[in-house]
């Protein structure tokens, strides 16, 4: 599987070279297009993924707060009752004197 995708960068990669040396999507477009068919080619013959590297390192240097680390699975079984308990306790009821239809929350 990677050697068809290391084959696609390749061919990709030529294909967007190729167009953007014939000069026709303009100035800006061109020099792009040629960076990024360059890019791709090169990707593709030493299997080094430049942009997969920095968006991996930046994950990885990320550094989670101290509220992230708190998981439902470690609570013990008395703290989900209790906050169960403090769901159910705000229930819609009717608050008319002679069961009207009008209500709210109590």
């Amino acid at each position: 599987m990677k050697q068809l995708d290391n084959y696609l960068r390749i061919t990709l990669g030529l294909s967007a070279l190729v167009w953007g040396a014939s000069g026709r999507t303009g100035r800006l477009g061109s020099f792009l297009l040629t960076v990024a068919g360059a890019m791709k080619v090169a990707e593709g013959i030493t299997g080094y993924r430049p942009m997969l590297h920095a968006i991996t390192s930046i994950a990885m240097r990320r550094k989670p707060k101290p509220d992230e680390n708190r998981d439902t699975a470690r609570r013990t079984t008395s703290e989900r009752r209790t906050d169960d308990t403090k769901l159910n306790q705000t229930q819609w009821q009717p608050t008319g004197a002679s069961g009207s239809s009008y209500g709210g929350y109590r």
